[in-house]
């Protein structure tokens, strides 16, 4: 009975300390001198934007410091709703035989993400408060420690770039797609990008009907992606990047390099938006 309200005592703590609305904050505690470290809050990395933090390093495992050699550790993870909901206790994870000094513990995440609570409604982020309960036995010492929550909020993917290449923007039936951008298919390539093309006339829109490659590809598609980034769509430069990019081809001659980027922009996953 007494080994049985131990443990009723213990899980009550950790739910304190789990459930504490101020416990976001990243940190230690050291508890008869033994560190446990949990993952930093606010978490940011690839793998909490694809929602498997379990492969992001900043907030896939705990650490222990200052372990006797030779104890047992004992480790729960708990995770619950970030605001309310009574926390789920993973299965505990027992370490014997410690060799000593740090051990670093991977979290036990739930790994169906899809069932973890919605935390925005609008971008469909999902997220989690997660806490750990340590207990470590050495000879007839027993220390234990319990973290502060920390949150895992997996973000919706990126939405892709969008793109529209050359062949639209110089369409006849398009030439109104050109008026958000600010652009008028008459102005002069050489002023709006600040160098000296070589082909003439050179209007924006004669730039765009040029064929073949080198300094005449890189004009066509430098003026659709010019149009792209001055048009409200996602597309992957900025009309700043484009117009330096543009002029340090002029400047060096190499054409082909920042052509071939701006041909991938243009041909973006997302596709053309307008019509």
């Amino acid at each position: 009975m007494k080994t049985k309200r131990v443990l009723q005592t213990s899980i009550l703590v950790l739910i304190v300390a789990l459930m504490m609305t101020n416990g976001v904050l990243a940190g230690s505690i050291t508890t008869g001198g033994i560190t446990l470290t949990w993952p930093n809050y606010p978490l940011t990395g690839p793998g909490l934007q694809s929602c498997e933090p379990w492969n992001e390093p900043s907030a896939n495992s705990i650490s222990l410091d200052g372990l006797p050699a030779g104890a047992t550790v004992e480790v729960t993870f708990a995770y619950a709703s970030p605001y309310t909901g009574s926390p789920i206790f993973q299965p505990k994870v027992t370490y014997s035989n410690v060799v000593g000094g740090s051990l670093v513990v991977p979290v036990e995440y739930p790994m169906v993400t899809s069932n973890w609570p919605v935390f925005n409604t609008t971008t469909n982020e999902r997220a989690i408060a997660v806490g750990a309960f340590v207990k470590v036995t050495s000879g007839t010492t027993t220390t234990k420690l319990y973290s502060k929550q920390w949150w895992v909020r997996c973000l919706p993917p990126p939405a892709p770039f969008q793109g529209c290449t050359p062949g639209y923007w110089r369409q006849p039936q398009h030439a109104d797609s050109w008026l958000p951008t600010g652009l008028s298919p008459s102005d002069d390539f050489n002023a709006v990008f600040g160098v000296n093309a070589s082909f003439s006339p050179h209007t924006l829109l004669d730039a765009v009907w040029l064929g073949g490659g080198g300094e005449f590809a890189l004009a066509r598609h430098a003026v659709a992606a010019l149009l792209n980034a001055l048009y409200p769509i996602n597309y992957q430069y900025t009309a700043a990047q484009i117009i330096a990019g543009v002029q340090h081809a002029y400047a060096t001659g190499d054409f082909e390099t920042f052509k071939s980027a701006l041909d991938f922009a243009n041909n973006a996953s997302g596709g053309c938006p307008l019509n």
